[in-house]
């Protein structure tokens, strides 16, 4: 299993709706048949004065096989109105570091 980091902006995003929080693991999951499992958000702050991003936190039975279920839902598709390839970043999660994972179009 993988841990993985959703963050995303809200000053980038078209409808920074709260609710993304709650349907990206519901969408990201019935997709996957399971193999992403929502495992909660927070809020982190960024450097700048930014507002914090949301951090959507999930679990990952099959890695590649939910690499290719984000990667898809990112790139393919508007989620409440907002196109998510801009605003969001993945990051896999291990030990307290954390390594980016860029979304692609070959993967869509």
């Amino acid at each position: 299993m993988k841990n993985l980091v959703l963050t995303l902006d809200p000053e980038k995003l078209q409808n920074p709706d709260l609710d993304l929080r709650y349907v990206i693991p519901d969408l990201l999951s019935t997709r996957s048949d399971g193999n992403i499992k929502d495992n909660g958000y927070d809020y982190e702050d960024q450097e700048s004065q930014s507002p914090p991003l949301l951090a959507i936190f999930l679990i990952a039975i099959d890695f590649p096989a939910a690499l290719k279920s984000i990667n898809q839902l990112m790139m393919g598709e508007e989620v409440l109105g907002n196109n998510l390839s801009s605003v969001a970043t993945l990051y896999l999660e291990e030990e307290n570091c954390r390594a980016k994972i860029s979304f692609s179009e070959s993967l869509a």
